[in-house]
């Protein structure tokens, strides 16, 4: 019998029936990626070149100064400012061009010799620094050494190690010698000087990261505030108890139907958990809140009311009856008009004046009501175009039936109009979230209030980039992970049909 396919000879194959090949070297998997994305062309790979290059030294620097190079010891600011002062007699030693201290050549003459004796001058100023920098350090470390013996066990270690390396170096003597070099304009001295000193300038450089001491002290003030240390466990509780109500919300959880009243009975547990209640736990007033603590509150609390609201003014603007969808557009439309900041102060400073006088309505409440209702109009729009994007079929089809309206809205319309709207609803909470940081205006300080009141301490004087740094990687953690969770939700609810 001859071997053949269907009558065709052998190693021929039928039309449609001919086996598949692998894809062609470099166009498949991670190497094909690669050169269709980032070097499908000579501009498009220089261009990717030159953004890797940038990225890598950024994400270099950031490593070095957030990580390898940063401080944590003491309470204070004593390991971070020798390290500033060994920083600024290397900044200036850098920029020192030792070639114009040299005698001018007999040649030069206008222009270049102008030049070359402004570089000798510059080059002599900062020497000058440098050398007050090396004083600066020298003067640091003393009282470094001269510090309690409670305060200077947090700082031993960094301490003795650099004072160590300034023995070995004799850092006095090279103060000394460099200010005598620079008197004399021994300026091959003075470069001997600065040779000698490299090893403190390299602890420097080791030591010349984020001075992240100041987290660690003032921690709990970034997360409470005021709030009594004692009393701290109370916010912690809380917290803890919020994972737990908004699992069965976020998630499908076992037991989620039981666990469901947990979270409509958390806001009164967390009120009465966080102020406190005659006889059971220390009344804690609302005026010494803040931190962390107040931004997690307030940002919460703005989140799980203008959703529903918003819902409602959503409705009502659509509604039929002239007077509900009035009111609705007024107030949707007024509360967009005015900026947040705005309504804080007249919350803050006005409301009382249109109360009875014997009627106090806390500071901290009031922003949470002005907050959760700016809120709450603009995710009236959001939702507005969400209800506007459902064809006119699925009323029709609802009605026909026989559903009323609420059952309508709850079971056909609201769902897939949610399902629409996901990713601004969530950008609504995000810049909610964000928008805490207006508290400060009113006197409530808020994550970042706090972090300002740190900065304004003499104590910590100068770090206002380690504690902007934290509270930036804070609101990013945040933000970021409801970011995610909005792609979670989409992927989770799609039908399939996607455009």
């Amino acid at each position: 019998m001859s071997d053949t396919t269907h009558g065709q000879p052998p190693g021929h194959f039928a039309v449609g029936q001919h086996p598949d090949l692998p894809p062609p070297v470099g166009t498949a998997g991670v190497l094909g990626w690669l050169r269709k994305n980032l070097f499908s062309s000579i501009g498009s790979s220089l261009l990717t070149l030159a953004a890797l290059y940038v990225v890598y030294s950024f994400v270099t620097w950031a490593v070095s100064w957030i990580v390898t190079d940063s401080v944590l010891a003491g309470d204070d600011q004593t390991v971070c400012r020798l390290a500033g002062a060994l920083g600024e007699y290397d900044s200036n030693i850098e920029r020192v061009e030792w070639d114009s201290l040299a005698p001018p050549p007999a040649n030069l003459g206008g222009a270049e010799l102008a030049e070359h004796l402004a570089n000798q001058e510059g080059s002599k100023k900062y020497l000058g620094r440098a050398a007050s920098a090396l004083n600066t350090f020298n003067g640091r470390l003393d009282e470094a050494i001269k510090l309690p013996p409670e305060q200077f066990a947090l700082v031993a270690e960094p301490v003795n190690d650099v004072d160590r390396i300034a023995s070995e170096v004799g850092s006095r003597d090279l103060a000394a010698g460099l200010d005598k070099a620079i008197a004399a304009e021994d300026w091959q001295e003075a470069r001997a000087v600065v040779d000698r000193s490299q090893p403190l300038v390299a602890w420097g450089a080791d030591h010349g990261g984020a001075c992240w001491s100041v987290i660690k002290v003032r921690f709990n003030q970034l997360l409470f505030y005021l709030y009594p240390q004692d009393q701290q466990w109370r916010p912690i509780l809380c917290f803890a108890l919020l994972l737990l109500a908004l699992g069965p919300v976020l998630f499908k959880v076992p037991g989620r139907r039981h666990l469901i009243w947990f979270t409509y009975a958390f806001p009164i547990v967390a009120f009465f958990l966080l102020t406190g209640w005659n006889g059971v736990l220390p009344v804690v007033k609302t005026n010494i809140w803040g931190g962390l603590m107040v931004t997690i509150i307030t940002g919460g609390f703005g989140i799980a009311a203008s959703l529903p609201i918003g819902i409602l003014l959503a409705l009502g603007r659509r509604s039929r009856m002239p007077v509900v969808r009035f009111l609705c557009i007024a107030f949707i439309e007024g509360v967009r008009g005015v900026p947040l900041i705005t309504l804080l102060f007249m919350a803050s400073n006005m409301l009382q004046l249109w109360l009875p006088p014997n009627i106090e309505f806390d500071n901290f409440l009031r922003a949470l009501l002005v907050v959760a209702l700016f809120a709450s109009a603009y995710m009236a729009e959001v939702i507005r175009g969400g209800l506007q994007a459902i064809p006119k079929g699925q009323y029709e089809a609802a009605q026909a039936l026989g559903l009323g309206y609420w059952k309508m809205m709850r079971l056909i319309v609201l769902p897939q109009a949610l399902r629409i709207t996901l990713p601004g609803i969530v950008n609504t909470f995000i810049g909610l979230f964000k928008d805490t940081t207006l508290l400060l205006t009113i006197g409530i300080f808020d994550f970042l209030g706090a972090a300002q009141a740190v900065v304004t301490d003499a104590k910590w004087k100068g770090l206002a980039h380690e504690l902007y740094v934290f509270c930036a990687i804070i609101y990013f953690i945040f933000c970021f992970s409801m970011s995610r969770y909005s792609l979670y939700l989409e992927k989770k609810l799609h039908t399939g049909h996607r455009r």
